[in-house]
């Protein structure tokens, strides 16, 4: 078995490899986000962008953090919410289903009249929790692009105009019937 040493550590051939790779990555992320510190400065990569790379990379700001946490949270608590809006849907349409035969195969008319047309109702009630999925689901895009974009935009003023362009039409969609 071939092995080398690194800083104290025996590793094989494999592992060896690995690291390489993995440090090639760190490398490459490190440098594309020092360029784009010094793109905005309009000078080239310094010991200072290398650092606020560094830092930006491996020890991310408490507030970005936090901000993370809030939006895991809230996917979470959407995915609750389109999980009922799921359930509501499904009872509603069993309901309705049942309903509707017990109208066909009743022997009384009232009861047939009562069953299809209750039943009708039920099924037409499937709208309102479906349209609650449908907007449970377009706030998670729009809060998995509000995670997106926090990560990557360092600038105050882009970040503004960001949000401010994109979640109008996630959120406020001119396009679908559902609103």
């Amino acid at each position: 078995m071939n092995t080398t040493t690194r800083g104290g550590n025996r590793l094989d051939r494999t592992a060896d490899e690995e690291l390489n790779v993995a440090l090639d990555t760190f490398r490459r992320a490190l440098l594309d986000r020092a360029e784009q510190y010094a793109e905005n400065e309009n000078e080239s990569i310094s010991g200072d962008h290398i650092q606020l790379a560094y830092k930006s990379i491996y020890a991310p700001d408490p507030a970005l953090r936090s901000a993370q946490r809030i939006v895991s949270l809230a996917l979470y608590e959407n995915r609750i919410a389109e999980l009922i809006a799921y359930g509501m849907a499904s009872a509603l349409f069993a309901l309705g289903f049942v309903l509707v035969l017990i109208g066909v195969f009743a022997s009384s008319a009232n009861i047939r009249v009562t069953g299809i047309a209750t039943g009708t109702l039920f099924e037409l009630l499937l709208l309102a929790p479906i349209r609650f999925a449908t907007n449970a689901r377009r706030h998670n895009i729009a809060i998995r692009m509000l995670a997106l974009v926090l990560d990557r935009v360092e600038d105050p003023k882009t970040l503004s105009q960001v949000l401010s362009k994109n979640f109008k039409e996630v959120l406020i969609p001119t396009t679908s019937g559902l609103k």
